[in-house]
């Protein structure tokens, strides 16, 4: 279970970047 949730934090911090980008670049 340990390892489910540190993968699902690692996710979210990707996600979390991609949606940073998305705004800082919206032609993207």
């Amino acid at each position: 279970m340990s390892k489910s949730s540190s993968d699902k934090m690692i996710i979210i911090t990707l996600i979390w970047k991609l949606l940073c980008s998305a705004r800082q670049a919206p032609n993207f």
